[in-house]
């Protein structure tokens, strides 16, 4: 029995962590499922037959088969299979194609007399199995919750995957221990491969061990907000006692999970795309990945698990980077994935493609395999990037029961999105911690330096970088570069195109002179501008993008020297010169093949297309007419900020006519999706844009009117202007962000109210909340928290003035400062509270939970609400229990008919009444409270209200309420209100729904 006693356990852990999404995935990691499978769930008297059964069987298996059972076993352990079949447990369903797909890898290892009739018999056992051990971790009431939420996703993607199983499981068997042997050769070749990088130092071209440089970046869910899944929060139990039990829980209780790790995304995802800037280290983080996954394939082929922990999580790394295989794609229109990686793999193991086809199949049949497409934004027209995203999306139904990953650049994606199954996940920008240590790794590794000078030159170097290149120094590429030219220079340029100027010439001309190499060139003619019209023929062309021949090389060098040069024999003399230099010394060109040479990375490519797109015109409106169908399209988007910057050079006159450029297109935009390209991408300009102040506050004033106005035309994508140029915004940072506050203070109060609410709109926050239609699921960066804050302070006497007399004003008085001038509250005070949440808790409940919440001692934070806050909140209830007991009634109408997204559990309001207790009036007011919220729950919810769960609850608290009420009060009518309100003789509304 020794090798069951974990296998019941580890076969279900291993298919629920990845059973639903990755923030479910770290959900349940964070709440200890492994221990609560392998201790009371699988010991129970309920589940206890039924392991039982299960472990008579697999016993069996292990006597009759030894070493066929255990590799059956691990392999179904580390099988897309296994995740079916916990799914189909998890919401009580048994699919014929589930177990069809299973008795293929049964039979696959186990071979013998009536092995069909015992793997339908281990099947049924494994499944039995599963279902009593969901019914028992569903005790757990945040499991359970998990579950129940998760239900309707699984189902849904049950349905899918079956509707695509079809073709793999109608397909011949695949012997595993005829392929392991390719499989061991493949991973081990691709660990190799995987394991360095090429990175270009002042020592020439080094590999670098990845595990040396690497530094695990942050990565995080693309709305940027957290994770607040709030159904799941609903019943959980009081705050206190949560967070004694589950101290991973934060002080808002709910879970912190919109950031993920490294291993979270290694360990276990289904189908993720990681989205990040030009030179953000996508394509590392995706060898990484790779690497870590064929470094354990090989363990594992070689040594079983001896020496691996969480082998169920193991797959098999198949990377495919795109623009190479758009390129073969030019060559062969037909050429399908599977033929490319067959290829692919064929080179990499040195093996027969016979040997190689069914090792890969058997890997994507079975979900043994995870799919890697890097560097989907390089493939450049929006339209054939489309073409390609389909061409994933069909792979991947192929093979529905392999986890993938993309990668692309995150601006441009929208346009040709992967389908809603895709995660998407931000590869974020270095912080200062990781500046820091990536670049004295950097100095110890590429420089050669000791520990203590390495920590030496990255002190010096962050200073030096702080206020010219802050924001550049963030980017993994241009750090490592910049570096080199620090390595080199002892400084770093100012500006973007002078950054990219002097890496490319350390790249190109001084590494080989810093060691004493000198190439036998002559000097009469511009390196760099080879370069540039290299790019323009590379840059767009599938054909050449991914890389050029060694004989194309030649013959473009041939062409550009028959220019320069009057003699022709000088100029073939060059040609053979610069030709061998190029592809041996000069590192802006790298080998990316056999004889192909390649830029060193896209960043280049597009910097020197970005050069010879400025040369191509001689002023700047020319240059901006010819990219605007590009920005209209949303392709080219650093080239066309790179050329405008290269065209201006600092240029007074210049950057005057760029600004009036963009004012004349904007106007003239026929549509208005191409009006609000057209802000936005000027919004952006003004990184490196410093117009006069006459001119910026025209602009400022040109776009307030065009966002205003297209807002009104449900175009909320305008209002990206006023955060886009203040998050952007260097040299008229200062001037802008005033002129942008008194704009939007003076439109805050005026005469026109659809104005006003535009304006409070853009103070308020965040544009848009994830997955709105709108938005394609996109949250939108609001102003700087510290100028909203400071506009908003700056208003605040005259919003509490007017908040007497206006809804709109009293509103914003409440939700911006927590205020409310007037004392009285019935009607429409009371119904403005409810449908405005305010504070820390404004995204998990309503405007009168958030208002008893905040006034309970018990759940402030001293850096959140201050005791005199509290106090006032506390007043506010007294007031409405005085009010209602005069017997004020509510007008349901006027709340707003949102559902609630949560209602505060029983155990939170026992917390609050407890803290109330010094105060009669206001504890009174609480229970008031909780009454209206019930009431509309149940009205907005009546097949949830009518559970019996709810019922029990809604009664357990109304006995302690009553208690609470009768030692508060000796007051005869006002406990009859009480009373009558608990027995339904009175109604707190008018009216009903």
């Amino acid at each position: 029995m020794e090798p069951l006693k974990s296998l019941l356990p580890d076969l279900f852990i291993g298919g629920l962590h990845r059973a639903a999404s990755l923030s479910a995935q770290k959900i349940l990691r964070i709440n200890r499922i492994d221990k609560a499978l392998k201790g009371d769930a699988l010991e129970s008297t309920a589940s206890s037959i039924a392991v039982s059964d299960f472990y008579e069987v697999a016993n069996l298996y292990y006597t009759k088969f030894n070493k066929k059972a255990d590799l059956f076993f691990k392999e179904l352990e580390k099988s897309g299979i296994i995740e079916l079949m916990v799914e189909n447990a998890l919401i009580g369903k048994d699919s014929p194609k589930v177990r069809n797909h299973f008795l293929n890898l049964h039979n696959n290892f186990i071979k013998g007399d009536s092995n069909i009739e015992n793997g339908e018999l281990l099947y049924e056992r494994l499944m039995k199995s599963f279902s009593v051990t969901v019914k028992e971790i569903s005790k757990d009431k945040i499991i359970f919750e998990l579950i129940r939420h998760s239900n309707k996703e699984i189902a849904q993607r049950l349905t899918s995957i079956e509707e695509k199983m079809e073709v793999n499981i109608n397909m011949p068997a695949i012997e595993f221990t005829y392929i392991q042997p390719t499989l061991l050769k493949l991973a081990k070749n691709l660990q190799t491969y995987y394991k360095y990088l090429k990175v270009e130092t002042n020592k020439g071209p080094q590999k670098v061990d990845i595990n040396k440089i690497y530094i695990s970046p942050k990565l995080a869910i693309r709305s940027g907000a957290r994770i607040q899944d709030l159904t799941l929060m609903r019943d959980l139990g009081s705050l206190a006692s949560l967070k004694k039990e589950r101290p991973e829980l934060n002080s808002g209780g709910y879970y912190e999970v919109s950031k993920f790790t490294f291993n979270d995304i290694a360990e276990s995802f289904r189908n993720v795309v990681v989205l990040g800037d030009p030179g953000g280290g996508k394509s590392t983080f995706c060898q990484k990945l790779c690497y870590e996954m064929a470094r354990k394939s090989a363990l594992l082929l070689q040594y079983d698990s001896q020496h691996l922990n969480n082998e169920q999580y193991v797959k098999f790394p198949i990377r495919i980077v795109l623009r190479k295989f758009e390129q073969a794609r030019s060559e062969n229109s037909q050429l399908d994935l599977l033929t490319y990686i067959v290829r692919k793999f064929v080179n990499f193991s040195s093996d027969t493609e016979e040997n190689v086809r069914p090792a890969i199949l058997y890997l994507l049949r079975n979900g043994r395999a995870f799919l890697a497409f890097d560097g989907l934004d390089e493939i450049l027209e929006t339209s054939k990037r489309q073409e390609f995203v389909d061409l994933v999306r069909a792979f991947c139904d192929c093979h529905p029961l392999c986890p993938v990953l993309v990668t692309s650049r995150l601006v441009g994606y929208d346009s040709a999105k992967l389908p809603e199954a895709f995660e998407e996940i931000i590869l974020e920008k270095f912080d200062e911690n990781e500046i820091k240590k990536y670049i004295t790794n950097f100095m110890s590794v590429i420089g050669g330096l000791s520990n203590e000078e390495a920590n030496k030159k990255s002190v010096k170097f962050i200073e030096q970088t702080k206020l010219n290149a802050s924001d550049l120094r963030k980017n993994p590429l241009m750090l490592g570069l910049m570096g080199s030219l620090f390595l080199r220079n002892g400084d770093v340029p100012s500006n973007r195109p002078e950054i990219y100027k002097k890496c490319a010439e350390l790249m190109f001309e001084k590494w080989d002179q810093a060691r004493g190499i000198n190439a036998d060139l002559t000097t009469d003619f511009d390196r760099l501008q080879i370069f540039t019209s290299l790019a323009e023929k590379m840059y767009g062309n599938p054909d050449l993008a991914a890389g050029v021949p060694n004989s194309w090389l030649e013959k473009f060098i041939k062409f550009e020297f028959e220019i320069i040069y009057s003699d022709k024999t000088k100029a073939y003399q060059e040609v053979r010169k610069f030709l061998n230099f190029i592809t041996g010394r000069a590192w802006l060109l790298t080998e990316v093949g056999d004889e192909l040479y390649g830029f060193t990375h896209q960043t280049f490519l597009e910097y020197f297309f970005a050069r010879s797109l400025e040369g191509k015109f001689d002023t700047v409106k020319d240059l901006l007419n010819h990219i605007k169908k590009r920005i209209l399209k949303q392709e080219w988007n650093e080239v066309n900020h790179l050329a405008i910057q290269l065209k201006i050079d600092n240029n007074r006159r210049k950057t005057e006519e760029t600004a009036q450029f963009f004012k004349a297109a904007i106007k003239s935009a026929k549509h208005n999706k191409h009006k609000i390209l057209m802000m936005n991408f000027f919004a952006n300009c003004f990184e490196y844009l410093a117009p006069t102040e006459a001119t910026t506050e025209e602009i400022i004033d040109l776009m307030k009117d065009e966002a205003f106005t297209l807002h009104k035309l449900l175009q909320p994508f305008a209002l990206q202007f006023f955060s886009i140029i203040t998050n952007t915004a260097k040299d008229r940072k200062n001037f802008i962000e005033t002129k942008i506050g008194n704009v939007l203070s003076s439109e805050l109060f005026s005469n026109n109210r659809k104005d006003s609410e535009i304006a409070a709109f853009i103070l308020g926050g965040d544009f848009l909340r994830s997955g709105t239609k709108t938005g394609n699921g996109r949250i939108f960066k609001s102003l700087p928290a510290e100028m909203r804050i400071s506009i908003r302070t700056s208003v605040r006497s005259e919003v509490i003035k007017l908040a007497t007399a206006h809804d709109f004003y009293l509103n914003l008085a409440w939700t911006w400062y927590g205020l409310i001038p007037d004392s009285v509250f019935f009607d429409k005070k009371i119904c403005m509270i409810f449908n405005n949440p305010i504070g820390k808790y404004s995204d998990l409940v309503d405007g009168l939970s958030c208002l008893v919440l905040e006034s309970s001692n018990s759940l402030q934070k001293k850096d959140v609400f201050s005791s005199e806050r509290s106090k006032y909140f506390r007043s506010i209830l007294s007031d409405i229990a005085v009010e209602f007991e005069k017997g004020t009634k509510l007008d349901i109408e006027q709340f707003n008919k949102r559902l609630m997204k949560v209602r505060i559990p029983a155990l939170y309001w026992k917390d609050v009444y407890k803290n109330l207790n010094d105060n009669d009036n206001a504890l009174r007011g609480a229970i008031i409270i909780r009454h209206v919220i019930y009431n509309l729950f149940t009205l907005k919810n009546e097949k949830i209200s009518r559970t019996k769960s709810y019922q029990n609850e809604f009664a357990l608290l109304s006995r302690d309420e009553v208690k609470y009420i009768r030692n508060s009060t000796s007051d005869g009518k006002i406990i009859s209100f009480y009373d009558n309100l608990y027995s339904g003789k009175s109604s707190l509304f008018t009216t009903k729904n």
